[in-house]
């Protein structure tokens, strides 16, 4: 099970109204302009030597050249006609490794739910004539774990995230090995770090900045559930964000295919996925449910973590969090949660208190929360309308 990092518990900060044209965020990462439009300015946390600033061309503007896919083979391979068999396995093709392809290792900049994700640099090349970065996540076979189940946690993963094309979706590229045989996937690099250091560093969003971010995530999840995919780790560590602004879900580690295209009903499951203060309440029973309804609690979770700058409480149980208790006490006895009251807007409000309902039946589905008044009105950045 993840844990999720820590969330301090910020106090309330009045900054006064501005007294400029252009309404700029305390660290100046995000900026409001008299019509209404807003604009993105995200650096990484860590940087170590510069070359990630220094580098203005990002992946997250569009691949230009799609690489072709490993396949893992674990069976013999193909017989060769005899007249070929001999030549072809005295010449043999050399394998270009990780470096040649994808460059060198620069820095760690994560660890997901399977492995540390490292950024490469490819020098100036004829397929990238001003270099380019990618994010490398390198797998890592678990002390208790066998290779047959190594090798098959990785396929699923790279099989689900391979196959997901989407602005709001981390790009994966390709599956290679490494020098010491271990197994990395290729991803585009988003520059902007994820959104769990973009809140901690601002200390809360404002109503438009989160609004935004939320609004990709929303059309991400819809995308996915669409494509019979369930994310099941939805937390802001794993939304990554390019310079300007646009987000992207990473990290499906702990996905699951709940339909397939040639199915009409939705598979249900079961059991505790995730990282805690994400995890939705029918996790904790033995009652089946939609996994893609457990990716909605996660996404309100997000949106109250993004405008109070805390969690709503650690776990969804009512006998081992107070402050969830207390969520379900005032919502069935006064019908409002002051946390959730204190959102800009009646229309926003309800579709908070919709997605966290503790009956996982009666949340709405990710459409239902893109067609709803208030994120219908919500105006995305350039960025987040065209992914640049």
């Amino acid at each position: 099970m993840n844990k999720s990092r820590p969330w301090p518990q910020f106090a309330k900060i009045n900054h006064g109204v501005p007294k400029r044209r252009l309404s700029v965020s305390r660290d100046n990462a995000f900026r409001v302009r008299d019509d209404g439009s807003h604009e993105h300015y995200l650096t990484a946390e860590k940087n170590k030597d510069g070359l990630l600033d220094r580098l203005t061309t990002t992946v997250a503007r569009g691949i230009s050249k799609q690489v072709e896919k490993h396949i893992i083979a674990t069976s013999d391979p193909p017989s060769l006609p005899e007249s070929t068999a001999s030549s072809a396995y005295e010449t043999p093709i050399p394998t270009p490794s990780l470096e040649d392809r994808y460059g060198t290792y620069k820095e760690l900049i994560g660890r997901g739910s399977s492995g540390v994700v490292r950024v490469s640099h490819m020098p100036s090349c004829k397929e990238y004539p001003k270099g380019q970065l990618f994010a490398v996540k390198k797998f890592e076979q678990r002390s208790e774990e066998s290779s047959r189940k190594y090798l098959k946690r990785l396929a699923a993963e790279f099989c689900i995230s391979s196959t997901l094309r989407h602005k709001n979706v981390v790009y994966t590229l390709d599956l290679v090995q490494d020098s010491d045989s271990s197994f990395c996937v290729i991803m585009e690099y988003c520059p902007g770090g994820d959104l769990y250091s973009r809140v901690r560093m601002a200390d809360k969003l404002s109503s438009k900045e989160a609004n935004c971010f939320f609004k990709q995530l929303m059309c991400g999840i819809q995308y996915l559930h669409e494509t019979g995919v369930a994310h099941r780790d939805l937390k802001p560590d794993n939304l990554l964000l390019t310079t300007r602004g646009t987000l992207k879900i990473a990290d499906f580690g702990n996905a699951e295919c709940f339909r397939l295209p040639w199915e009409g009903k939705c598979q249900q499951t079961t059991g505790l996925c995730g990282s805690f203060p994400y995890i939705s309440p029918e996790q904790y029973t033995d009652q089946e449910f939609n996994a893609s309804s457990a990716d909605i609690w996660s996404a309100g979770i997000i949106y109250m973590d993004m405008r109070t700058g805390r969690h709503m409480w650690h776990f969804a149980v009512a006998s081992k969090d107070w402050n969830y208790r207390e969520y379900l006490r005032d919502r069935k006895e006064a019908g409002v949660y002051d946390p959730i009251e204190e959102l800009t807007g009646d229309s926003c409000r309800n579709v908070i208190y919709s997605m966290l309902d503790p009956k996982w039946r009666r949340r709405p589905t990710a459409t239902d929360v893109i067609r709803s008044d208030w994120v219908e009105r919500i105006v995305l950045c350039a960025a987040g309308e065209y992914a640049h």
